[in-house]
């Protein structure tokens, strides 16, 4: 098992390195932009100000907790690292490339994000025990319960995902609810279908952990994750394609100890998703979505949408250039936010859904209450930027902390989403075993998405930190609630 023994030449490197961007970079970082971007308008250095200073204390918060290199699969880093990203570099890219215009509201969001997180890494700081993310396996490569368990969610996930979609209720599909299967059907397969998922991360424990030699366990491996590459594809959702990928690069840097290389493809991956992904859902919308429950059909849909991809623009260049522009304008957070800033009254928000109530919700079926409330914010943000309530907007966590008690709202929130991150953390103290990693890794991404409201993201967040811990009982054994697991410890 690994050690929690604290090395204190490297707290001194970390202390070290600190206070060398609290005293010099950051200072230096703020006066060179101040120089070179006084010209640019009293709005444009506010808001350069204000970002330099999250990156600033994001930089801190990170490299006081060890290596910025080891910090992005931690819970506290990834979420600080994804704000940084979504909510300040993309943003002010844009701000740079002339895309957007610096408001008020702009200067208003950045600066709720500086005090939102700033009570987030305060939470952290003094919640902060020493904790192990070192890979610390309980037993031997190889196990007949894991290999028998892993098997059973492989056939459950693969024959759900055909099933949904031969009924072309896959993904995309499903949401335009096209298809003529019961909806309660169709979303107990989709619960199903992700089995198929959990059957790439426990036989990548076993294969990329333990470096397992079982035949049965690496053919499994190989082909779930192609799989789920494959059906993410078919369901035209780029969250489906890149969530495998994201998966592998956290159990990668888990029993690795650093960071793959491929991570640093994903962004371009995401901008090659972008224009196919907007050819598939129009040719799905065509008509296409009649034939795609064939494999025909399926192939001559890829195929057009392909080509109406790489044909959508009269050069190349200019297609590049419309996948960049389109990405940013997904991908920039902060401008969701700005969006709820400047309604007349974030009270439009608001329905009946309670925030203390959020981790019962999911467990309560509608039909035996009937006063349930309808989890719609996306719907009613949409209608409230005249959009109407035929789409639906997101609407990021700290914006509905603001929707739902303004100033207070986002620092008591922050500090309490802060809190629990940490608590989570913490309870890795003694390093990941095989069940650790199993549960660490499909519930980091719940508990750090910055996108979703919060009454969906504690919903969301419970409701799969209960799912998962039923099956990995199942699949390693001791008590529900633990990341041990019952199997005996054997020598490798």
């Amino acid at each position: 098992m690994a050690t929690n023994a604290i090395n204190p030449v490297g707290t001194q490197q970390s202390g070290g390195s600190v206070l060398l961007i609290a005293v010099f970079l950051l200072p230096l970082s703020l006066i060179s932009f101040l120089i070179f971007a006084f010209d640019r308008g009293p709005d444009f250095l506010a808001f350069g100000t204000m970002a330099i200073c999250f990156l600033g204390l994001a930089a801190i918060f990170l490299q006081s907790n060890g290596s910025i290199i080891t910090q992005w699969y931690t819970a506290s880093g990834f979420m600080t690292l994804l704000a940084a990203l979504e909510f300040v570099a993309i943003p002010f890219s844009r701000f740079i490339n002339g895309d957007d215009q610096i408001d008020e509201y702009y200067l208003r969001a950045i600066v709720y994000l500086l005090l939102g997180f700033s009570a987030f890494w305060l939470a952290c700081w003094i919640l902060k025990k020493p904790n192990s993310l070192s890979f610390a396996p309980e037993f031997r490569a190889g196990h007949p319960r894991v290999l028998f368990a892993v098997s059973m969610l492989f056939v459950c996930g693969t024959t759900a995902d055909i099933i949904l979609w031969k009924l072309g209720a896959i993904g995309y599909e499903a949401t335009t609810m096209r298809y003529t299967a019961d909806i309660s059907a169709v979303g107990a397969l989709t619960t199903a279908g992700q089995s198929l998922e959990m059957a790439m991360l426990v036989s990548g424990i076993e294969v990329l952990g333990k470096h397992s030699k079982s035949l049965g366990i690496r053919l499994i491996f190989v082909s779930s994750f192609i799989l789920t590459l494959g059906f993410g594809l078919i369901s035209g959702m780029k969250f489906e394609v890149l969530m495998p990928l994201f998966t592998l690069a956290v159990l990668l840097g888990i029993t690795r100890k650093r960071m793959p290389r491929f991570v640093w493809a994903l962004p371009l991956l995401y901008l090659g998703l972008q224009p196919f992904v907007l050819a598939y859902r129009m040719n799905l919308n065509a008509g296409y979505g009649a034939q795609i429950g064939t494999i025909d059909g399926l192939t001559s849909t890829m195929a057009k949408s392909a080509e109406d991809a790489i044909g959508e623009q009269s050069s190349l260049a200019g297609a590049h250039r419309s996948a960049f522009e389109t990405a940013g304008a997904r991908l920039s957070v902060l401008t969701l936010f700005h969006n709820v800033l400047q309604l007349p009254s974030p009270d439009l928000l608001n329905g009946d859904e309670t925030v203390w109530l959020a981790p019962i919700y999911p467990f309560i079926p509608r039909p035996l209450w009937k006063n349930k409330p309808i989890f719609n914010k996306g719907q009613r943000m949409s209608e409230a930027l005249g959009i109407g309530r035929v789409s639906s907007t997101n609407v990021p966590g700290i914006a509905d902390l603001y929707a739902l008690g303004g100033t207070v709202g986002i620092v008591s929130g922050m500090f309490i989403w802060g809190a629990c991150v940490q608590l989570f953390m913490n309870s890795v103290r003694g390093g990941l075993t095989e069940r650790g990693t199993f549960l660490y890794v499909l519930l980091l991404f719940p508990l750090t998405n910055l996108e979703r409201d919060i009454v969906a993201s504690i919903g969301g967040a419970v409701e799969t930190a209960c799912i998962l811990m039923v099956f990995s009982k199942l699949i390693y054994g001791g008590p529900l609630f633990s990341m041990r697991s019952g199997l005996p410890r054997v020598a490798s």
